[in-house]
């Protein structure tokens, strides 16, 4: 991968890596064509909106050229009523676009779309339907593939204490598209390990993870999940799976039936500020070096840092990327793009290069009557030779996309690059072909609610689904 850099204002280019463009305008001030709106939460909150805030930098600096020392601007609302009238004033005081981060701009977002056709602008709906609305671009993450990947990147990690893994998971509100999938995938690899387990060959995809985690065939033992969760959910035992809020201080008793009760030593919340609840119960019992978290949506060890020793890693949302590609294909900054392109004197397919980096090379799908799609991430500019399994639109507008998973790495965390490179390399096709059965099921009416999605059936089928697939690869 290649940078594209100015030096000292002049035209000037020199290639290192990784991809960027920074121009000479070292003017410290808002970008006022895009405003970031919170969700009613603070900006800097280390999860979605700041990630949406880290996304708007991230395209006016890859893509526009901008100086790292611009941001773009945003807006705090103290209530969710105050949400409508900050979208309308945000296109009054210049924005293009708005990025609205998290479900809860659901209930306002026809009127968030409103403002923006009133002012020829765009929005940018984290974790949130297009529902069919011109303007408006959603973004949507198959949280079930982080989900199994870091299901299996903890599995793997726990064999090195030699303890059979106990996998255990709750969610805070049950939400089909943004908290049981996540739950899905995790539980879901257990019984993908355990079946892959059966072939223990040295060139097996097992034995290919089990290599980058200085494991050996002796060392695999199957992994399971905990007593309270084995059989699925079940009205019964709502309470063995969801605390019914996102509110801090909600989860310390289900993590401490989970963890204590039933004997878990992997967890992962799904359910907000309550990873701090259960990062309080396993440091109350001492719980180091023998039973570990798993974060959710950002990489949340760097927000819990004084407990780092408690993650193995996160199931990610890579809302930074997806934002950032969002905006580059949400027409309102089209022409500047090509200008900015135009005045680095560089060609299209190197600045495509620039924005497919921009994006962390994420993988992008839609639904369309044929099917789902890979959506080329590029600028077409007319010239591009098509690849037919993809659709290519400058504007996005009007679409649900789907942005594919991934586990966080390096740093606080224990899995590392290469650890997250065999894990993608073996699961990535497989994965997203479970997440496209499980996407469409749950998008029928009355399919939507905990025991369907997270039924023995719903978590079996997935699991199946994945194991099919990769048998399917190893004929090949």
């Amino acid at each position: 991968m290649k940078k594209i850099i100015s030096l000292l204002c002049v035209s000037a280019i020199v290639i290192s890596t990784p991809l960027t463009l920074i121009s000479c305008n070292f003017n410290v001030d808002r970008y006022s064509k895009i405003y970031v709106i919170t969700d009613g939460g603070k900006l800097q909150d280390r999860a979605f909106n700041q990630s949406g805030f880290l996304g708007g930098n991230k395209f006016i600096n890859k893509a526009l050229g901008k100086s790292e020392e611009i941001n773009v601007s945003y807006a705090q609302p103290t209530t969710l009523t105050d949400v409508p009238w900050m979208y309308s004033q945000a296109f009054k005081h210049g924005s293009k676009a708005l990025i609205l981060p998290g479900f809860k701009h659901a209930n306002f977002i026809d009127k968030a779309n409103e403002a923006a056709k009133k002012n020829d602008g765009s929005i940018v709906f984290i974790d949130g339907a297009s529902s069919g609305l011109n303007n408006t671009i959603g973004l949507s993450y198959r949280s079930d593939i982080s989900g199994l990947w870091s299901g299996i990147a903890s599995i793997m990690y726990l064999l090195k204490t030699g303890k059979p893994p106990v996998l255990a998971t709750f969610g805070g509100i049950p939400h089909a598209f943004a908290v049981d999938s996540f739950m899905v995938g995790f539980l879901a690899s257990v019984a993908v390990y355990n079946e892959m387990l059966k072939d223990k060959s040295e060139d097996s995809n097992i034995m290919k993870i089990a290599k980058k985690f200085d494991l050996k065939s002796e060392n695999m033992i199957e992994a399971k999940i905990n007593n309270a969760q084995a059989d699925g959910y079940s009205s019964s035992k709502h309470g063995q799976w969801f605390t019914d809020s996102f509110d801090p201080g909600k989860g310390s008793d289900l993590s401490e039936t989970l963890l204590i009760k039933n004997g878990a030593n992997i967890i992962m919340p799904v359910a907000g500020p309550q990873t701090a609840d259960t990062l309080k119960v396993l440091e109350e019992n001492k719980f180091s070096g023998n039973k570990f978290i798993v974060g959710v949506d950002t990489n949340q060890v760097e927000m819990y840092d004084t407990y780092s020793q408690y993650f193995i890693t996160s199931a990610e949302k890579d809302i930074v990327g997806s934002s950032a590609l969002a905006l580059a294909h949400s027409n309102v900054f089209l022409s500047e793009m090509i200008e900015t392109k135009d005045s680095f004197g560089i060609d299209q397919d190197k600045y495509n290069e620039i924005i497919d980096d921009m994006g962390n090379n994420l993988s992008v799908t839609t639904k369309t009557d044929e099917g789902y799609k890979n959506v080329f991430t590029g600028i077409d500019d007319g010239l591009i030779t098509q690849q037919e399994d993809f659709l290519y639109k400058n504007d996005w507008r009007g679409m649900d996309l789907w942005l594919g998973g991934s586990i966080s790495k390096d740093g606080n965390n224990k899995i590392n690059l290469s650890q997250l490179e065999v894990i993608k390399d073996v699961f990535k096709s497989a994965s997203l072909e479970a997440s496209k059965n499980y996407f469409d099921y749950v998008s029928i009416p009355g399919n939507g609610v905990p025991s369907k999605t997270l039924s023995k059936i719903r978590i079996t089928e997935y699991s199946n689904k994945v194991l099919e697939i990769l048998n399917l690869e190893k004929k090949l």
